[in-house]
C-alpha cells in the first residue's frame, strides 16, 4: 500500500496488494479526502472509514473476519464522536453509546444475544467519581 502522510494526517493512498494476490486495502484518497476499505486476510471487508483533511471524519464501519458488521459510527478529526453502536454476530445490538473525545460518555445500554436490555453503564457519573478520587 502507498500512503503518503503529512504532519499525521493520511493524504493519498493505493491498493496494497500482498505477493499472494490478496488485497489488504483499496480506497482512493486524494489530498486526504475519500474512503478507505481494509481487509481481513481473508479477503472479508474489516473496515470502511471516510477521510477528510487526511483524518478519520464520517461513518465508519468495522466488521468481523466471517464479514458480519460488528461496529458502526463517526470520526471527527480521527476520534469517536456521537453514537456509536456494537453488535453481536448474529446482527443484534450489543451495546451503544455515545463517544465525546474517543471517550465514552453518558448512558450506555448492553443487550443480551436476543436483543435485550440486559445492563446499562452510566459514564458520567464514573467521570465524576473518578474526579472526586483524584
Amino acid at each position: 500500500m502507498e500512503e503518503n502522510w503529512s504532519t499525521g494526517k493520511l493524504l493519498s493512498t493505493g491498493p496494497y496488494i500482498t505477493a499472494y494476490g490478496d488485497t489488504l486495502s483499496s480506497g482512493n484518497l486524494q489530498g486526504g479526502e475519500g474512503i478507505l476499505k481494509k481487509y481481513h486476510h481473508n479477503q472479508q471487508l474489516q473496515e470502511e472509514l471516510t477521510y477528510k483533511n487526511g483524518l478519520k471524519n464520517g461513518l465508519a464501519k468495522l466488521y468481523t473476519d466471517k464479514g458480519d458488521l460488528a461496529a458502526e459510527g463517526q470520526y471527527v478529526n480521527d476520534k469517536k464522536e456521537g453514537l456509536w453502536k456494537f453488535y453481536h454476530s448474529n446482527g443484534n445490538v450489543e451495546s451503544q453509546g455515545n463517544y465525546k473525545d474517543d471517550e465514552p460518555e453518558g448512558l450506555w445500554i448492553f443487550f443480551n444475544r436476543s436483543g435485550t436490555a440486559i445492563d446499562k453503564k452510566d459514564y458520567t457519573k464514573l467521570k465524576k467519581l473518578e474526579e472526586s478520587l483524584d
